[in-house]
């Protein structure tokens, strides 16, 4: 399971190595571990520090993150308590 995230994430960040800056990636990746290979080689680095996000009852991991490449960098960052999923949403303010 947690070689296919890393998989993924390569893949995503293979996709994003195309893009111009600057970059913002945010969502579910549903690992708490990031490959960080992959997200250098797209230009991409963690933008936040450690916000727990699953379980939404009780969060204690962090499955959601924000990846931002130079150019941007995040302000702060949050989680809103919500019973919408069975994680909670991450929030973060973004500045250039």
């Amino acid at each position: 399971k947690w070689m296919s995230r890393v998989i993924e994430l390569a893949s995503l960040c293979s996709a994003c190595r195309n893009l111009h800056s600057p970059k913002l990636l945010v969502g579910d990746l549903n690992t708490q571990q990031l490959a960080v290979g992959p997200m250098r080689y797209a230009g991409l680095q963690k933008g936040t520090e450690f916000r727990p996000t699953f379980p939404a009852r009780q969060p204690r991991r962090q499955i959601d993150h924000v990846l931002t490449s130079r150019g941007l960098r995040v302000v702060d960052c949050w989680t809103v308590d919500s019973m919408a999923s069975d994680h909670l949403p991450l929030v973060a303010e973004v500045e250039t």
